[in-house]
């Protein structure tokens, strides 16, 4: 029997209500043939290309290993379940590895390497942002970060991780270096993940920028540190001022009444 690993990664599609969907790959890590099989003949030939960009620059004893791919509903349009696919077709080949149980990405891989933004990303962000939690990570184009600077911060995201790329191999701390290792691998921290907090409002985020833009998004942290502690400390100072007045009012009543006696 061969010797069978698979890999779910979830995906939001424009235009479909209720959950997020699905995309299966199951790899057969003895049969190297360069199988890619669907039951959905339609979608073949843009499976065959998505992968093809996905594993350019591998070495030929994983490059054909031979794979099945399922959707849980085929009835989608658009091309942005492309990361997905590519992110599902890496660990079932190699492995997972990472400390997320659940993977959600929307991206279009139309060249090797290249994350391309999607459309109608507002509309993807609010169906993930409805079930993202601590244990899951969602995977987005760069592209669609920089169109949309203000958009994350007005999204309420719970307590997921949030990480923007431009280039699919910055997402290989996702996979295993060795599709034969017996027990999964710990990549150890990311350096360009850094953490975003909002204090003194109820959400926190963590956005990663693959791209090495650190300087930019450690400003935004600082930002938001000062927006969440400006609020708190303005109220203290004026709270202070008036219960300072009122003593100090409280004390000339006090004189004047003791310098009438």
């Amino acid at each position: 029997m061969l010797e069978q690993r698979e890999a779910t990664i979830e995906f939001p599609a424009a235009g479909v209500g209720g959950d997020l969907l699905r995309v299966t790959v199951k790899a057969y890590l003895t049969s190297h043939h360069d199988v890619k099989s669907c039951s959905y003949s339609n979608r073949l030939a843009e499976i065959k290309e998505i992968l093809g960009h996905a594993r350019a620059g591998e070495d030929l004893a994983t490059i054909r290993t031979d794979v099945v791919i399922g959707f849980s509903d085929p009835d989608f349009a658009g091309h942005s379940h492309g990361l997905a696919l590519a992110l599902a077709d890496k660990r079932a080949r190699f492995g997972a590895r990472g400390p997320f149980e659940r993977i959600i990405a929307t991206g279009v891989l139309s060249k090797p390497g290249l994350v391309s933004q999607v459309d109608a990303f507002p509309q993807k962000l609010a169906l993930v942002s409805a079930t993202l939690d601590q244990e899951s990570l969602f995977v987005f184009p760069r592209e669609n970060l920089d169109a949309n600077p203000g958009l994350l911060e007005r999204m309420v995201v719970g307590q997921g991780m949030l990480r923007a790329v431009a280039q699919f191999d910055k997402l290989r701390d996702l996979w295993r270096e060795d599709p034969n290792a017996s027990a999964p691998e710990n990549p150890g921290a990311d350096p360009d993940l850094l953490e975003w907090t909002l204090i003194g409002e109820d959400m926190r985020r963590a956005v990663a920028r693959s791209d090495g833009s650190r300087d930019l998004k450690q400003e935004d942290i600082h930002s938001a540190r000062r927006r969440g502690f400006a609020a708190p400390f303005f109220k203290g100072m004026i709270w202070g001022f008036t219960i300072v007045t009122a003593f100090a009012g409280l004390a000339v009543m006090g004189f004047r009444f003791l310098a009438s006696l």
